[in-house]
């Protein structure tokens, strides 16, 4: 048979990108210095996920509708039955079925500060995070390498590797 190409309904974030085709890439990065419009999508078992203008968006393959999942995103990663994405606000665990993604605060297990980084393997979920400067303490709290067990669902926050500080650390990969 034949294959034939279904075109999907408008998604959020969809007006934006078009004025900002019609207008030409350049004006965006003239007057925002960058912007990133659209830096990352991917497809998984449930749907079809992607960056736009700061937020995540799924497709529901079975419905055939758009969610916004969260906004001020700045990466996300697929894994086992989740997709984790980074926001101002921490960590977000969003799985298929839940009404809710799940957030995980810095500071409430992952570590404090911005998180910057994220990588995700079978067994555990990694995320990156700069310290926040405590002006009234006049030095930095917070940052290194959280660490989120899938297994036991705990978490383990490393700032230092063999007397090396690693929370000004800026790359994670998996």
């Amino acid at each position: 048979g034949e294959a034939h190409w279904k075109q999907l309904p408008p998604f959020p974030g969809q007006p934006e990108l078009a004025g900002l085709a019609r207008r030409g890439f350049w004006s965006a990065l003239w007057r925002d210095k960058l912007q990133a419009a659209l830096p990352q999508a991917t497809a998984t078992a449930d749907g079809f996920h992607a960056l736009c203008f700061d937020n995540l968006i799924r497709f529901h393959t079975i419905s055939g509708t758009w969610t916004t999942i969260a906004r001020q995103a700045s990466q996300f990663v697929p894994g086992q039955n989740a997709v984790w994405c980074l926001t101002t606000g921490g960590l977000l665990r969003s799985q298929p079925g839940e009404a809710k993604p799940t957030v995980y605060a810095p500071g409430q297990g992952l570590a404090a500060g911005r998180p910057v980084g994220l990588a995700v393997t079978e067994q555990a979920v990694w995320v990156l995070s700069e310290p926040d400067y405590d002006a009234a303490a006049q030095r930095y709290v917070g940052g290194g390498i959280s660490r989120f067990e899938l297994a036991g669902n705990t978490w383990t926050v490393t700032e230092k590797v063999n007397e090396m500080d690693i929370r000004f650390a800026t790359a994670i990969a998996a």
